[in-house]
């Protein structure tokens, strides 16, 4: 008798610790879906940033594939703006993209250890 109502809270116990599991892992799997729906949005905004940003020419003149080197060095040496501005959007992409990967990889380590303790 009390083997079984023991072997009946034991079983309930699992259940309830189960379903936990199973919420904890969807709600896991719902945050890193919108996480890859933010960082594709994020993605296709910079690609038509870019597509839509003119490019900046100091002379009216088209310039030559040679000419446009040797603008690309002279204003880094000189210290242009737009290619500071470049740089620096160049700069926040890049923390922005490690913000993103760091916090898929800590989802990541989430999900494996849900998925390790589902598996006990």
């Amino acid at each position: 008798m009390y083997w079984d109502s023991g072997k009946k809270a034991i079983d309930s116990l699992e259940d309830v610790t189960v379903y936990h599991d199973k919420n904890s892992l969807n709600m896991v799997e719902d945050e890193n879906s919108q996480l890859r729906n933010e960082v594709g949005e994020k993605n296709e905004l910079i690609e038509h940033w870019i597509r839509a940003r003119p490019i900046v020419q100091i002379s009216g003149t088209p310039q030559k594939p040679e000419g446009a080197f040797r603008k690309f060095l002279s204003s880094t040496l000189t210290g242009d703006d737009t290619v500071n501005d470049m740089k620096e959007m160049n700069k926040k992409l890049q923390r922005m993209l490690e913000e993103t990967l760091s916090k898929n990889i800590l989802l990541q380590r989430d999900l494996q250890t849900l998925l390790e303790r589902t598996e006990l």
